[in-house]
């Protein structure tokens, strides 16, 4: 999560040296970040889910390459539809796969139970100090070397999720748990009053975020 999310959180610097570089404007660059999103997020139920009957391992491993391939053909390419299908497909599908669901199911495996509050915590502080820590470093990176160099090397960094992703390989489907359908575990997802509160914040906080 410090990797993926930490990278994927730098690329409102690229905006402008990209779409300068090609000549583009910057519903180019927008639009590859608008469905990045959606794949995102559209993805995470179903990776989530195959993690869960297959362990995260090789879901893990999948994800970090898949974002080190896209963030690699995002500084490679000079072609608009191109650089979408990297930036928006293959980073949305890399993301899915290397950040919240997925990672906190892998947890929830290796942790007792009185130590997954800590253990949960610790994940989302290093995701969130990916962020806070990418961004400057972007900044220098760009300054020093240009963005072309700054995504390759952004890609190199992200293919060390793939021997991290080793970490996790006690992390199996447990043997004779209870087996819960996708609409089963939406009925109970909805029959919890702190899952609507969630959601209303995150649908709040959507129009601000399109504004911004």
């Amino acid at each position: 999560m410090f990797l993926s999310l930490g990278v994927r959180h730098t690329f409102g610097v690229f905006l402008q040296p990209v779409t300068q570089a090609n000549g583009w404007g910057r519903e180019v660059f927008a639009l590859a970040i608008a469905l990045q999103n959606l794949v995102w997020g559209l993805m995470q139920p179903w990776v989530g889910r195959y993690a869960d009957k297959h362990g995260a391992t090789p879901v893990v491993l999948a994800g970090g390459l898949l974002l080190a391939f896209g963030v690699g053909g995002m500084a490679l390419t000079s072609h608009p539809a191109v650089f979408v299908l990297f930036a928006g497909i293959f980073v949305g599908l890399g993301l899915s796969g290397t950040t919240f669901p997925v990672v906190y199911g892998a947890v929830s495996r290796v942790v007792p139970a009185n130590q997954r509050d800590m253990a949960y915590a610790m994940a989302m502080a290093l995701g969130s100090f990916g962020q806070f820590a990418f961004l400057p470093l972007s900044v220098g990176l760009l300054g020093r070397f240009g963005w072309i160099a700054s995504l390759l090397c952004f890609a190199v960094a992200l293919l060390m999720i793939v021997p991290l992703s080793r970490a996790l390989l006690p992390c199996k489907p447990v043997a004779g748990g209870v087996q819960t359908s996708a609409m089963q575990a939406l009925r109970q997802a909805f029959s919890v009053r702190d899952y609507h509160w969630l959601s209303v914040g995150f649908y709040r906080g959507a129009p601000a975020c399109i504004s911004a």
